[in-house]
């Protein structure tokens, strides 16, 4: 190799060295999120006993998208219709995004909360929302793995009683694992944005 085309090649490898050099920390830089707290190292989620609102046998990452999964009740007076319209809104926010994204709205009222009665309620939010539901031993199961904590709590209301219940969503990827969590603050803007850095 003449000298002069080893010059050549020295200075081709200390641009490109720079070049590495001053992108690597870009790189490498961690992806920050506006709301959602990000959940590392879990395990896929186990197989419950539970059926959408069409009667269907339901299992947390069948979808191969990523479900943002609420639980609540259909006669929730205030956070569960606020959460629902929220997770509307931010679907609406994400654009084509959104299509890679399943809202699952859970059950905790199972005495109550018919296929039909579920079905209704869910679909007034967004004709894609899913509603689910099971027996308490398999409500109990999930929202353990959750971190939902829910209890009936005696009331005057017509409906006869509340159920006391967390209000954080959980956001699970297409192979089942819990990937982030939601606060109940959140809303639709930070929720989409930081959905559309999950599912790129």
């Amino acid at each position: 190799m003449s000298r002069k085309a080893l010059i050549n090649l020295l200075i081709v490898a200390a641009v490109v060295a720079t070049a590495v050099v001053l992108l690597l920390p870009t790189f490498l830089k961690p992806t920050t999120y506006a709301s959602a707290t990000i959940i590392d190292d879990t395990s896929p989620l186990p197989r419950y006993a539970l059926t959408d609102y069409e009667g269907n046998p339901f299992t947390f990452g069948q979808s191969g998208q990523y479900q943002l999964v609420f639980f609540g009740y259909t006669n929730c007076p205030d956070v569960c219709p606020l959460t629902l319209a929220r997770l509307n809104r931010a679907l609406e926010l994400m654009g084509n995004k959104a299509n890679e994204v399943q809202v699952v709205f859970v059950s905790v009222d199972p005495d109550r909360d018919t296929l039909d009665k579920l079905k209704a309620h869910t679909l007034l939010f967004n004709p894609l929302f899913l509603g689910v539901t099971g027996s308490k031993t398999q409500i109990d199961l999930a929202a353990k793995d959750f971190g939902v904590y829910y209890e009936k709590v005696d009331s005057e209301s017509a409906s006869g009683y509340l159920v006391n219940h967390s209000s954080h969503v959980t956001v699970v990827d297409p192979s089942g694992k819990i990937r982030a969590i939601f606060p109940f603050e959140a809303q639709p803007q930070a929720i989409a944005d930081d959905m559309k850095k999950m599912v790129n």
